[in-house]
Parts: structure tokens; C-alpha cells; sequence
């Protein structure tokens, strides 16, 4: 989950914890507890750039949803977030 700045991520993070049924802190406490990459750009490019030094080659973005309810705007969106 990424967001273009902080107030867009946390404004994300909270779109998807109350459509999950958690409260805020509890969706990201899952995210931690899965090592998912979310914050800002700025946090997971920090955090790509890291991973690449420790030597992994690939990453791969996963949604966790039902195919009917992906949003593919949205991963376009993150995306060209990281290309950029």
C-alpha cells in the first residue's frame, strides 16, 4: 500500500482497515507482521533500495482481494509511483 504522501497513505490505510472490519492500528500491525512494503514513495523506494542491497533481484507486487474487487487503476497507480 503506498501513498503519494502521508495524509494519502494514512487516508488509504484507513480506506482498507475499515473495509477489512480492524481498526487502523490493527491492519498495520498485519502489513508489519507480513513485511508488506507500504508507506510513502519516498518509504518504499527507501525500503526497495534496502531490500536490493541485501540482494534480492525481484519483487512482486500481490493483491490481496477477489479478482472482481481489484482495483486496476489503483495498481497502475503504484506502479507508476515506483517507476517515477
Amino acid at each position: 500500500m503506498i501513498g503519494e504522501d502521508r495524509a494519502d497513505y494514512l487516508d488509504r490505510l484507513g480506506e482498507r482497515a475499515a473495509r477489512s472490519g480492524r481498526s487502523v492500528e490493527e491492519f498495520e500491525a498485519i502489513l508489519e507482521e507480513r513485511n508488506m512494503l507500504r508507506g510513502t514513495v519516498d518509504e518504499v523506494r527507501t525500503r526497495q533500495e534496502e531490500l536490493i542491497e541485501a540482494g534480492i533481484s525481484r519483487l512482486y507486487i500481490q493483491v490481496y482481494a477477489a479478482l472482481s474487487d481489484i482495483d486496476t487503476g489503483d495498481v497502475g497507480r503504484v506502479l507508476r509511483l515506483l517507476r517515477d
